[in-house]
């Protein structure tokens, strides 16, 4: 797992402004993807997460979500190696959000 901090951004070759924090995982399975991702979109649905596009396999492969706070969140999750059913696949989880505005 890592995390990254929210940090300022100065400008360059891009506006400044801040990216925000976000928490990455990356894990193995040797269920299906099919499994897999079918258990993260009931995960995600039941944690008020809404999904924002679909994979391949027709399954959300981003969300999103506004805390109670205003605050917009993400969650992505794809699938790094391909592999038939039934073998080890490896996967990346990252959740992200933009950092507090404050005045």
């Amino acid at each position: 797992m890592s995390k990254t901090p929210a940090r300022y951004r100065t400008p360059a070759f891009q506006p400044p402004g801040w990216d925000g924090p976000s928490v990455t995982l990356d894990f193995t399975s040797t269920k299906p993807p099919a499994s897999v991702f079918a258990f993260f979109q009931e995960s995600a649905a039941a944690a008020g997460w809404h999904p924002a596009n679909r994979n391949t396999l027709g399954y959300p492969q981003t969300w999103t979500k506004i805390y109670p706070d205003g605050v917009p969140a993400s969650l992505s999750l794809i699938q790094t190696e391909r592999t038939p059913d039934g073998e080890t696949g490896t996967y990346v989880l990252t959740a992200s959000s933009p950092p507090a505005v404050t005045h």
